[in-house]
């Protein structure tokens, strides 16, 4: 749990100006009594927050963007974060509430089950509509998957603020069908993924950003 569960902070309460998030009506009279778990009906709201905050096309967002909330992640248990948001979002999805398409072998997207949801689904699923139409979209803090880590920071960067990943659970990747993926698993119980993170004072849109990519070849897993 987050540090602030433990220290029981109580919140300051709602500041005067501050944005709010229109979140459906349907959301408390028929979803919330679906969703069995505090962390599905956490993840779901995160959904429609970050979708809120898009300004691009494509109103979704990934898994991967998901994970590196900081604010979602800190009532989370840290060794098994990205199972339990993975887990809360095919709930989200089983429920109805949210329409999940692939984005590419490592990663998934997600949109909101309303009007301009469904009809963008529907557009990539018959191909009207493709991600490479706003892939900047499904960029993180402008870096994208699939990018050389040496496009982003220096060598001397990198070997101040590289570590290893250390497993902390079965080391398994979830693939484009939903199940697992040993290939993942392999490279990181072999020692070959690396996490570097951003620096706070050059983020613009997260809080936290800590990537990780291929030792051996320096390419960007997530």
């Amino acid at each position: 749990m987050s540090d602030n569960n433990e220290k029981n902070i109580r919140f300051e309460g709602f500041r005067t100006g501050s944005k709010a998030v229109a979140i459906p009506v349907e959301f408390f009279n028929e979803l919330m009594p679906t969703l069995n778990r505090g962390v599905e009906i956490r993840v779901v709201l995160h959904v429609i927050y970050m979708i809120f905050r898009k300004s691009g096309r494509i109103r979704a967002v990934s898994f991967e963007e998901l994970v590196n909330e900081t604010s979602l992640r800190a009532a989370l248990s840290e060794d098994t974060y990205r199972f339990q948001i993975k887990e809360a979002l095919d709930r989200g999805v089983q429920a109805g509430a949210l329409l999940e398409c692939h984005l590419n072998q490592h990663d998934f997207l997600y949109f909101l089950n309303n009007e301009g949801g469904r009809r963008q689904y529907q557009q990539i699923h018959m191909g009207t509509l493709s991600f490479s139409e706003d892939i900047s979209d499904f960029q993180i803090e402008g870096i994208s998957v699939g990018d050389s880590v040496y496009d982003y920071f220096t060598e001397k960067t990198l070997s101040k603020r590289t570590k290893k990943r250390i497993k902390t659970r079965s080391a398994k990747k979830f693939n484009g069908s939903g199940t697992y993926s040993e290939s993942y698993g392999e490279a990181e119980a072999s020692g070959n993924i690396n996490e570097t993170s951003i620096p706070n004072k050059n983020l613009e849109l997260y809080d936290d950003v800590t990537v990780a990519y291929f030792s051996d070849t320096n390419i960007i897993k997530n």
